[in-house]
């Protein structure tokens, strides 16, 4: 997996917690997930990373901010999935 990729499915990842836990204490804690954790919130989230935050630069925790920022919006598909790691 490529680095930019990998700096993708984390920062959807930790992006995807926000709308599980509450941004302060996603903030507080870096999320420990694992790889297929990881990519279960990428596929289940990607289209909505591609329509609220395609334009964000990845790094220090923008697209965190930028999805949680549309935690609202997000589609059933990723917040039942983020629910789902998160209850593992």
């Amino acid at each position: 997996m490529s680095l930019t990729r990998r700096a993708g499915v984390s920062a959807l990842a930790a992006a995807a917690l926000l709308t599980a836990g509450g941004i302060a204490a996603a903030q507080t804690a870096k999320p420990q997930l694992s790889r297929d954790q990881q990519v279960a919130i990428l596929k289940a989230c990607k289209d909505d990373y591609k329509r609220y935050c395609t334009g964000v630069e990845p790094g220090d925790g923008r697209i965190a901010r930028c999805m949680a920022e549309h935690r609202e919006s997000l589609s059933d598909q990723c917040r039942t999935t983020v629910r789902n790691v998160m209850l593992k």
